[in-house]
C-alpha cells in the first residue's frame, strides 16, 4: 500500500448508495433551505461523485459513473415536491431533471473520467509488475 492511500474502498453497491445518501442529504438541506432541489443539492451531487470515483475499489470502476445518474434521479424525486399530488410530483421531478441537468451531467463525467484514470493507471501498473 502506498503512502497516503486508504485500504478501505467502495464496493459498487456501497458507490450507489454513497452518492445516493449524499445526494439525499444535500437535497434534503437545498429544499429546506430553497424550497426545492437547487445548487446546493447539485454541488453537493459534484463532490459525491468524485469521491465515489477516488473511493471505488479498482474492480468496481465502473460503478462511479453508472450508479450517478440513478442516484440522482433517487435524490432528486425524494426531495423534490410539486406540491399538487402524484401528478404535481412527477411534474417536479421532470422539471429538476430538466433544469439540474448540468449538474448530472458534470458529476457523471466527473466520476467517469477519474475512474477511467483509475483504470489506466491500474492496468499500467499491472503491465509492469508482470514484467518484472
Amino acid at each position: 500500500m502506498r503512502r497516503g492511500q486508504s485500504e478501505s474502498r467502495l464496493t459498487g453497491l456501497g458507490t450507489g448508495v454513497f452518492i445516493t445518501l449524499t445526494a439525499l442529504c444535500g437535497g434534503a438541506a437545498d429544499s429546506l433551505m430553497n424550497g426545492e432541489p437547487g445548487t446546493l443539492f447539485g454541488v453537493v451531487f459534484l463532490l459525491a461523485c468524485v469521491a465515489a470515483g477516488v473511493w471505488v475499489r479498482p474492480y468496481d470502476l465502473s460503478a462511479a459513473p453508472v450508479s450517478a445518474p440513478i442516484a440522482f434521479t433517487i435524490a432528486l424525486a425524494v426531495t423534490s415536491d410539486g406540491g399538487g399530488g402524484l401528478t404535481g410530483h412527477v411534474m417536479a421531478l421532470l422539471t429538476g431533471l430538466a433544469t439540474l441537468t448540468g449538474w448530472l451531467y458534470g458529476g457523471t463525467v466527473c466520476a467517469a473520467v477519474i475512474t477511467a484514470v483509475r483504470k489506466v493507471a491500474y492496468v499500467t501498473r499491472a503491465r509492469r509488475a508482470e514484467r518484472h
